[in-house]
């Protein structure tokens, strides 16, 4: 869509979040930094963010301005999610972790789920948090909002995507530090995978949400039914 193609004007908070390349650039530059220097919790500052932005354009009628267009078919955008998801996890669980891992000396620090396995509340608490923040307002900031308006600082065209999927994979992956290193590999990766499918897309975010959900849930699950480190060729 052409930035500059509007049929009304936008409001002074739209504008704001929007169309101001002062203070787009800004809030790029918060959501970027937190997320890279400050672990774990960094991410939750773009996030808010963006949950203020979506409050706007619920008020507006502009959810397409974060990525939310509605799919012509949100039952076959729900299953391509599932598929894809599960099979990214999959992959990753077996083959590319383990390579993460060996490559940075050091195991994907999952320690705040070792009271998982067998826990049934606490999977189902997981489970919420995996969908709620990881699929839905995860992918809304990262890919939703922060993709198309790198692209729109940058003026549109291939090197701007380029760097807009970089922009937002490469701080989407430092937040996991907590991780440990072969964390911050693998969610980092994760994320230029997910922007380059939100690209793909036609920049329609639900996609992404639906592969990020069920890519977390293949993995809480495995962790849940005692398998979260049995399944590595390495």
């Amino acid at each position: 869509m052409n930035e500059q193609t509007k049929t009304t004007q936008p409001s002074s908070l739209t504008n704001f979040f929007f169309y101001n390349k002062v203070s787009v650039s800004i809030i790029v530059l918060i959501m970027t930094l937190s997320a890279s220097f400050i672990s774990g919790i960094g991410a939750l500052v773009s996030m808010g963010l963006m949950l203020l932005a979506l409050v706007l354009c619920l008020k507006d009628g502009s959810v397409k301005m974060l990525g939310l267009t509605k799919p012509k078919s949100f039952g076959k955008t729900l299953l391509l999610g599932a598929v894809i998801g599960f099979s990214l996890q999959m992959v990753f669980k077996v083959i590319f972790d383990p390579l993460f891992e060996q490559l940075t000396g050091s195991q994907i620090d999952l320690s705040m789920l070792e009271e998982l396995p067998g826990n049934l509340p606490l999977y189902l608490i997981w489970i919420a948090i995996g969908w709620i923040i990881g699929g839905f307002l995860e992918e809304m900031s990262f890919r939703g909002y922060l993709i198309p308006r790198v692209k729109y600082l940058l003026g549109g065209g291939t090197a701007a995507t380029v760097i807009a999927i970089l922009a937002s994979g490469i701080p989407f992956g430092i937040a996991h530090l907590y991780q440990g290193w072969a964390g911050v590999l693998s969610t980092g990766i994760f994320g230029i995978l997910f922007g380059i499918l939100f690209v793909l897309n036609k920049e329609n975010v639900w996609l992404p949400i639906f592969i990020h959900g069920f890519a977390n849930m293949t993995d809480l699950t495995l962790i849940y039914l005692g398998y979260g480190d049995s399944l590595s060729l390495f």
